[in-house]
């Protein structure tokens, strides 16, 4: 079984989640993380800290496992 379909399983339908590739994949996980924020009202500060982590996040998936997924729930 496909590891996206797995993940999709685990994660549960309403949750979508980002496979990790190359550098514009760690920017869209930064904009994802930005729209869900936006969406719950959290200040942006608040924001932009865990855009910052979900960055962090992602690099170390592209430096260690060379691909991956990012999901915010």
């Amino acid at each position: 079984m496909e590891k996206r379909v797995l993940i999709s399983r685990w994660l549960g339908p309403e949750t979508h989640a980002l496979a990790i590739y190359d550098e514009a994949s760690v920017s869209s996980c930064r904009q994802l993380v930005r729209e869900m924020g936006s969406q719950l009202n959290l200040t942006s500060d608040l924001i932009e800290r865990v855009a910052l982590i979900a960055s962090e996040l992602t690099h170390n998936q592209l430096a260690h496992a060379k691909q991956g997924y990012f999901a915010v729930k």
